[in-house]
Formats: C-alpha cells, structure tokens, sequence
C-alpha cells in the first residue's frame, strides 16, 4: 500500500461508527462492571452509596445494624464496607438491570418497577464509576475499537 492509499484510507474511516459498534458489542460487559461495582455498594461518581444506618425506614440504629449484618451475610463476596447498601437479596433487581447504546450516550436502567424505586433514593447508582471506566475501557472497550481500525486499515494497532 502506498502513503497516499494509506491516507486515503484513514481519511475515509467514521471514528464514530466504529466507537458506536464497539460499545453496541461489549455492553454485556459494560453490565459486569456495573453490577461489580453495585455489589460493592459504589454508585457512578465513586462514592459509597448511602447507609442503612441512616436509612429512615429503620426506626432505630439496632434495627438498622442487625439488618446491615444480615446483609452482609446473605451478600455474595465483594468489597462493600459494611453498612453500605448494594442493593442484593436475591438477584431480582441484579437481573432486571440492561445496558443500551442510545445515541451517543450508554443508558443503564432497571426494567422492573423495584429497580425505579430504587433509583429514585439512589439517582447517581447506575453508570460506571471513574475506576470502573478506567479498567473498562484499556482492557475492553479500547482492544475492540483498535481492532476494527486494524482491520480498517491493514495495520497492527495497539
């Protein structure tokens, strides 16, 4: 191939087309990362999200530990402070979240009524977080587009 064929081919390449196909081909993963991140009770900025110990359906605090420590029994492994809601019992919710491309934006929402509700005390619990990006993106998301471009072009790109 020749620079000017070469040229001609990266002039004709839609960037966005290929970020677009590359996030509509890894949003079963972009979900991992989210439920990774819910079942360590962090939201999309990074934050713990809030605490059953100051959680108003509890009439007390001893009410609020005992159920905190049922919680984190009945959780499975994850690195959720104790005291911080992940929002597990039994998968219900887990399983009703789904992940979509619309546009230009990834859209992470619950299809059941449970999943509105919880979203109405939590606004910021669904997106990826910072660190959750940080890992989705060089390991996942990054590998995907540069191999499309590869294929594009006709080039090893890293």
């Amino acid at each position: 191939m020749t620079i000017r064929g070469l040229y001609n081919k990266v002039a004709a390449i839609d960037t966005d087309a290929i970020a677009f196909e590359s996030i509509d081909e890894t949003t079963s993963e972009i979900r991992d990362y989210q439920l990774k991140q819910l079942l360590d009770g962090k939201n999309s900025t990074g934050s713990d999200m809030t605490s059953y110990l100051t959680d108003p359906y509890f009439r007390t605090p001893e009410a609020a530990a005992k159920y905190s420590k049922w919680k984190d029994e009945i959780s499975p492994k994850s690195n959720r402070k104790s005291g911080v809601k992940n929002y597990f019992i039994n998968g219900y919710f887990y399983n009703s979240i789904e992940v979509k491309r619309a546009g230009d934006r990834i859209v992470t929402a619950s299809a059941v009524p449970l999943g509105q509700k919880i979203e109405a005390k939590e606004p910021y619990i669904f997106g990826l977080s910072p660190q959750s990006k940080s890992e989705f993106i060089p390991l996942v998301l990054r590998p995907r587009f540069n191999a499309k471009l590869s294929a594009l072009l006709g080039l090893k790109i890293k």
